[in-house]
């Protein structure tokens, strides 16, 4: 897949490479299911669209879809109910508290948790998956990394949410 003048960062290492006229995607291998590329504009600091590996093709969702027009976030200080598509600016000063992922989600969906008063190592937040499997598991994730911005994607049905952690 041949794209245009934008910068690519790849969730799993956390660094920023730059795709010049006339790159490509990498291509697809065994495991890539849920691998995540973010794309910025090369000319100002917001996402341009998201990349994500089904297992098969790389999926794409862009602007004109609402993905970066207006991303929601809105900030959480107690049990929330997220969106599609959204930013959970959470401070978990006055304690812990659960983020509920949206209801059906489909390939190319996110959810982004920030930890806005650095205290997820004390006070953490517990993710819960709302009736689609994360990582292809039945179970809640308690997240409880200092300083954590948490991006969750979803991937499939049988995988459901994949998400990565940077600090």
């Amino acid at each position: 897949m041949k794209i245009d003048g934008i910068n690519l960062i790849n969730d799993s290492s956390v660094k920023e490479a730059r795709i010049e006229n006339g790159d490509t995607l990498p291509s697809i291998n065994t495991g890539d299911e849920g691998r995540m590329y973010w794309l910025k504009r090369s000319y100002s600091d917001y996402v341009a669209g998201l990349y994500v590996c089904d297992g098969v093709a790389w999926q794409y969702t862009n602007d004109n879809e609402g993905l970066t027009t207006k991303f929601k976030a809105v900030s959480a200080n107690m049990d929330h109910q997220a969106t599609l598509n959204s930013i959970v600016m959470a401070d978990t000063t006055a304690g812990k508290f659960q983020v509920t992922l949206p209801a059906n989600p489909v390939i190319g969906d996110f959810v982004t948790i920030v930890d806005v008063e650095s205290n997820f190592k004390k006070e953490e937040v517990t993710i819960v998956r709302n009736g689609t499997a994360i990582r292809g598991k039945t179970e809640n994730v308690k997240i409880q990394v200092k300083n954590a911005t948490v991006f969750l994607y979803f991937t499939s049905s049988a995988a459901g949410w994949q998400y990565s952690i940077t600090k």
